[in-house]
């Protein structure tokens, strides 16, 4: 994923500020390769979530087995049932 692509429209968030100076780091940069992965992961799980309709904090929720949550089906049992013929 790159930083031009649309996911990375965002505002940056401050990192630093000194009396005149502030220093900014985009929101999609991370201090370590897991944090990147991390980011990275979650990030495709949403657009998934988003594109099959359904909600990312419900899958989550789900996954995590949280009590009280709805029951959502795996991804990979919902892309396979919206797979063309």
């Amino acid at each position: 994923m790159s930083p031009d692509s649309q996911n990375h429209n965002l505002i940056p968030i401050t990192t630093r500020s000194t009396p005149g100076v502030t220093i900014f780091r985009p929101w999609y940069e991370t201090r370590s390769a897991a944090g990147k992965q991390a980011r990275d992961t979650f990030l495709s799980l949403l657009k998934t979530c988003s594109k099959l309709a359904i909600s990312f904090w419900d899958y989550l929720g789900a996954r995590l087995k949280i009590p009280d949550t709805d029951i959502v089906p795996w991804l990979s049992d919902l892309i396979r049932q919206n797979a063309p013929v």
